[in-house]
């Protein structure tokens, strides 16, 4: 959500409302959006990706950080944040 915000903080308001790249699927793959990675999960992309940069010499520097990172309570894998539309409907309190 960071990320879109300080995206659209340089777009014109409508233009930030209807633009919205989501190169990932429900399952955590990338989609046809991303052809060289296609139906890969993001994590496991990662390495192939970072190769790549430095192979084309667009990798500026790269550094790992230990963080909290969100993960499923259930099966406790990382979660993915994926901006959606959506809306909700405030029921009556009884």
């Amino acid at each position: 959500m960071d990320d879109f915000e300080a995206v659209a903080a340089f777009l014109p308001r409508e233009d930030a409302k209807n633009w919205l790249f989501l190169p990932v699927d429900d399952y955590g793959e990338f989609t046809a959006e991303v052809a060289d990675y296609k139906g890969i999960r993001v994590y496991e992309a990662n390495k192939d990706i970072i190769a790549r940069l430095k192979n084309e010499g667009k990798l500026i520097g790269q550094k790992s950080y230990n963080h909290s990172y969100p993960h499923c309570r259930r099966c406790d894998t990382p979660l993915i944040s994926k901006a959606l539309t959506s809306w909700f409907i405030k029921e009556q309190q009884l």
